[in-house]
């Protein structure tokens, strides 16, 4: 038996020592190791391997550091002078905001994970309280005399095993649907920064035909000036002269600041001041291109949104379950140890208490939730189907796109040519006095919207294959691999591959 009767020093004392209990207690609780907690989510950003099963113990690999000629590091602002595609997407994995938000949500699943799992264990806890009697007019003693109990307490409160466990599966299978919504995102992302990489290319491609051609406009303004000086052109001539070159130089106008507003969406993009960075067209597109039966395949096998999906469906049957269990006993179980008692009875070392709840009117509540549960696991049910109609149709439509572009380039090549030939036709033709200027300016308007159009399938022909490999759940998911080992684009006309 323990020593009853402390005096009002040694209560002191034992509320000193609580105190400090307390405040030890409370700063290994605020002890949180962010660098690991960040690390988690880094783990899969970095690394993007696809899965089907739930991250239970997250690897701690460093980021992936692109491959540039200036600092990459996050936070850097040095400028990069030079900016491959394949740079800039692993530029937007480390640095990304976006993508370290998703994994923020991630990391909340794994950590409602651990508090689901927290429920199979009991809770310990020092309670002491502190009271007061009135003893005045009791024998020879007077006034209020203190109580001092530090009981140590342990138990369950309203545990049930079949929910607990309902609850735990669930909160696993939200850790794969939130893995996999970062990985989706993150592949989202990489195809936003391919297509505002590309569209700065084309809109430099297209300054540079633009400023050809400009010049050959001015050129033939001073042509036409001059002849008319001489008296072997006409007003007409400089007239139609001048207004085109007014009109090419109005179109490089538009294409200059296209150039300028992409390089800042890229530079938000990638979150590097890149907006003087020289951007290089190194990718190069692998053929031939598998079948489009086996590209549905892959992707409704590899999506990460279609996994998200399954996932959400697995955590919302076992949300069924864990409503459901509510009709079940649960079970509440406190056992107190007193390290000091003063109140009585005073003789008391420890006492246990059971209870036992069995639910017998709830008033429909039990039978709401789980009828929510249900409406829930339905919706999600629709949801997968709808997503893999969406990977269908994307996968699809992406496939079609890239073949549609390679028979338009094979044309527009052609046209390229015709046109440029036309030109040189009718220059020889106004010089001879056998044609007019307006046939000259008209055989020069051709050639510009031909190679404006050729210069744009070039660069479709890239984003639709950049497209294909995020339909299929390809892009982002190998990093250090762009276009290697992954879907190809079409043969050459009339091989593809036909429709299932």
């Amino acid at each position: 038996m323990m020593t009853r009767g402390v005096t009002q020093g040694g209560s002191d004392v034992v509320w000193r020592v609580l105190l400090a209990a307390a405040s030890v207690a409370t700063l290994a609780g605020c002890a949180v190791d962010q660098e690991k907690e960040v690390g988690v989510y880094r783990a899969v950003i970095d690394a993007g391997e696809a899965s089907t099963q739930p991250v239970t113990q997250p690897s701690t690999q460093p980021a992936t550091q692109p491959t540039t000629q200036a600092s990459t590091q996050p936070g850097a602002d040095q400028a990069l002078r030079v900016l491959p595609l394949k740079a800039a997407l692993e530029l937007t994995v480390v640095r990304s905001e976006r993508l370290a938000a998703e994994g923020e949500a991630y990391l909340r699943a794994i950590v409602e994970r651990d508090r689901a799992f927290s429920a199979f264990f009991p809770t310990v806890s020092l309670i002491p309280s502190l009271g007061y009697v009135d003893r005045s007019g009791v024998g020879s003693s007077s006034g209020k005399n203190p109580r001092v109990d530090v009981p140590l307490n342990t138990g369950y409160s309203d545990l049930s095993p079949v929910r607990e466990i309902a609850n735990f599966k669930s909160s696993e299978a939200t850790i794969l649907s939130r893995r996999s919504l970062l990985l989706d995102a993150k592949a989202t992302l990489l195809l936003e920064v391919a297509q505002t990489y590309y569209q700065v290319l084309r809109s430099q491609k297209s300054v540079s035909v633009l400023e050809n051609s400009s010049a050959v406009s001015d050129a033939r303004v001073r042509d036409a000036k001059a002849r008319q000086k001489a008296g072997v052109a006409r007003p007409l001539d400089t007239a139609q002269a001048e207004a085109q070159a007014a009109g090419t130089r109005a179109t490089l106008e538009d294409a200059r600041r296209d150039v300028r507003t992409n390089r800042h969406t890229l530079a938000r993009l990638v979150s590097a001041e890149v907006t003087e960075s020289e951007l290089t067209d190194e990718f190069r597109i692998p053929v031939p291109v598998p079948g489009m039966s086996e590209l549905l395949e892959r992707a409704q096998r590899q999506r990460q949104d279609v996994q998200a999906a399954i996932a959400e469906l697995e955590a919302r049957r076992q949300a069924v379950t864990s409503a459901f269990s509510q009709y079940y006993p649960s079970v509440s179980l406190d056992f107190d140890y007193y390290l000091s008692r003063q109140s009585l009875p005073t003789a008391e070392d420890w006492a246990l208490l059971l209870r036992v709840n069995v639910p017998i009117f709830t008033a429909g509540k039990i039978h709401a939730d789980v009828r929510l549960a249900w409406s829930d696991l339905r919706v999600a049910k629709l949801n997968e189907l709808t997503t893999r109609r969406l990977v269908t149709e994307q996968v699809s439509n992406a496939y079609e796109q890239l073949a549609a572009n390679e028979k338009k380039l094979v044309e527009l090549q052609t046209q390229v040519a015709a046109a440029t030939e036309a030109l040189r036709l009718a220059e020889q033709s106004y010089q001879a006095g056998l044609s007019t200027n307006l046939d000259r300016l008209s055989a020069q308007d051709n050639l510009l919207t031909a190679e404006l159009g050729l210069v744009n399938a070039q660069f479709d022909r890239k984003l639709y294959y950049l497209s294909l490999l995020r339909s299929v759940g390809d892009l982002g998911t190998q990093p250090g691999k762009l276009g290697q080992d992954l879907p190809s684009p079409p043969a050459p006309p009339d091989v593809r591959t036909p429709l299932p």
